[in-house]
């Protein structure tokens, strides 16, 4: 049985510890999906240009996709990412306003491409 490295980093607990705050804020109850939704992004971002060195800010998906095949991330640990950055902009451009189930699980989807994210880092370290 192969054992499961736990990511120690300063990026990574940063972004855990901002997951947490973000939840705590109860955006989605009060409607505020589309800062819920930017909070989490914004956070994801950050990890990957902590942690991966990915050129992240101001970026679109299409340009992140880019950006994301040149990391030492697999398809399987970036897609959910774009997919999420996709969901983002419909939530922005409020195209789409996700139901109370998916809202909330938002953040354990952040918190699951976090943790997968980071296995790649200590994978490769």
């Amino acid at each position: 049985m192969q054992m499961q490295q736990i990511d120690t980093s300063p990026a990574y607990q940063a972004a855990q510890d901002e997951l947490t705050r973000i939840e705590r804020r109860r955006d989605p109850e009060q409607g505020r999906w589309q800062e819920y939704y930017r909070l989490v992004v914004d956070c994801l971002r950050y990890f990957l240009a902590q942690e991966h060195k990915v050129r992240t800010a101001n970026r679109s998906v299409t340009e992140m996709q880019q950006a994301l095949r040149r990391s030492t991330l697999s398809s399987a640990q970036t897609q959910p990412l774009l997919d999420l950055l996709a969901e983002n902009d419909t939530v922005q451009m409020a195209t789409y306003l996700p139901g109370p189930t998916q809202g909330r699980q938002l953040i354990g989807r952040a918190r699951t491409m976090i943790d997968q994210m980071a296995q790649a880092s200590t994978s490769t370290a």
